[in-house]
């Protein structure tokens, strides 16, 4: 039996969603694959673009709050 094709590995960038705890904001903060270095000094260096909350305030976003923001702002 013949095996497939394998697959295309996909070649673009995944972004990676950052919400704010005390506005509720979320936004791309981040395109991977990225060296874990530089995704560390980005991820520290974050202020939300609508409150200018601390990056101690932030959290990795999760479909839930993508969802959520969605619904709030209309672009759902």
């Amino acid at each position: 039996m013949k095996r497939p094709p394998p697959r295309p590995r996909p070649t673009g960038r995944n972004p990676v969603y950052v919400r704010c705890q005390p506005c509720g904001h979320v936004w791309e903060a981040a395109l991977l694959p990225l060296p874990i270095g530089d995704f560390v000094a980005k991820m520290k260096a974050l202020r939300c673009p609508n409150c200018s909350a601390r990056p101690d305030e932030l959290r990795l976003a999760i479909a839930q709050d993508l969802y959520d923001h969605a619904r709030r702002t209309g672009t759902m």
